[in-house]
C-alpha cells in the first residue's frame, strides 16, 4: 500500500500566545528547527515520500516547503484535519492510506513513525498508538488511516461525533504499543516548551 504521511497543524495555538505551535523552534541533534520541520524529516527517514500538513489556518504555514491542505470544514478538531488529509489523498490519487502526527509532539521519531506503519500493513485498518500498562492510554491522533474510511469520518462530523477514539473505538481500530512514553510529550504551552528542551539538553 502507498501511504502518506500528514502533519496536524489546526490548533490556533491560543495557549501558545497565538503562534502556531508547530512552528517553534527546538534544539534537535544539535540543529535548530521547526517541530513540524523535525516530523517531516522523521517522517522522510521512515520511508514516507509524500508529506504534507493539514491546517485550519494554512497563511502562517507558508514558508515552509511541503503542500498546506486547509481543513474542509473548520471547527472539527483533529477528526476534521483527518477528514480533509484524506479527501486531499483521494482526490489528487497519492496514496492508500494516511499516516497522521499532531504537530505538537515534538519527540516523536522513527521508531514511532515505524511501529505504525508496521502494524497498519499488518492489520490492512485503522492503527492508533497506545501506552503504558495493558495499553492504558490512547493517543488516537498517532495514526494511520486507509483512504477508503473517509466516508465513516465524514459521516461521524456529520452527526457532531468528534472524539477520534471514540470512532476508532467504533470501528474496531487495531493499536500498536509505544514503548517510550517520553516519545509522546506534546507541547501546549510556553513553560511546557522550556520544560522539554531543558530535559532533551
Amino acid at each position: 500500500m502507498r501511504i502518506a504521511g500528514a502533519i496536524l497543524a489546526g490548533g490556533r495555538g491560543a495557549r501558545m500566545g497565538g503562534v502556531q505551535k508547530g512552528l517553534f523552534k527546538c534544539f534537535f541533534n544539535r540543529t535548530n528547527r521547526t517541530i513540524i520541520e523535525h516530523l517531516t524529516d522523521e517522517m522522510h527517514k521512515s520511508g514516507l515520500e509524500e508529506i504534507f500538513i493539514v491546517a485550519n489556518d494554512p497563511a502562517p504555514l507558508s514558508e515552509l516547503w511541503h503542500e498546506i491542505v486547509p481543513d474542509i470544514r473548520p471547527g472539527n478538531g483533529p477528526l476534521g484535519g483527518i477528514e480533509a488529509g484524506l479527501t486531499y489523498v483521494h482526490d489528487n490519487d497519492l496514496a492508500d492510506a494516511v499516516l497522521f502526527i499532531p504537530c505538537d509532539m515534538p519527540s516523536v521519531s522513527t521508531h514511532e513513525i515505524s511501529k505504525l506503519l508496521e502494524s497498519f500493513r499488518s492489520s490492512g485498518d485503522v492503527v492508533s498508538g497506545v501506552c503504558g500498562t495493558g495499553g492504558a492510554r490512547q493517543y488516537p491522533i498517532c495514526c494511520v488511516v486507509p483512504v477508503l474510511k473517509r466516508r465513516e469520518i465524514s459521516a461521524a462530523i456529520d452527526n457532531g461525533h468528534l472524539k477520534v477514539a471514540r470512532l476508532w473505538n467504533e470501528l474496531g481500530a487495531a493499536t500498536t504499543a509505544f514503548d517510550n512514553p517520553k516519545a509522546l510529550c506534546n507541547i501546549n504551552t510556553p513553560r511546557d516548551l522550556e520544560l522539554w528542551q531543558k530535559e532533551i539538553g
